[in-house]
């Protein structure tokens, strides 16, 4: 039996400053266009924050899902962003 569940999840994330918040922003936009059907996921920055919003119906796990994808893009662009700076 599939559950599925009206999910609505926003996390905000601290950047280094205002570029690299924009840096992030442009990235995680692009690849919220591959989110499942079923989710849709929008991310802004705001100051020195980003801000990424998943809203679904969808089963638990992958809503946890997309929100792992999104942290391990934050990860590799915060490693090659360390290294241009």
């Amino acid at each position: 039996m599939k559950i599925l569940n009206k999910i609505i999840l926003t996390v905000r994330i601290h950047c280094k400053n205002e570029k690299h918040a924009e840096i992030l922003q442009k990235i995680l936009s692009i690849e919220d266009k591959f989110a499942p059907p079923t989710i849709k996921v929008e991310t802004i920055s705001q100051q020195n924050y980003i801000i990424s919003t998943i809203k679904g119906r969808e089963k638990v796990e992958t809503i946890l899902s997309t929100l792992n994808d999104i942290f391990e893009t934050i990860k590799l662009i915060n490693n090659i962003y360390s290294i241009t700076e």
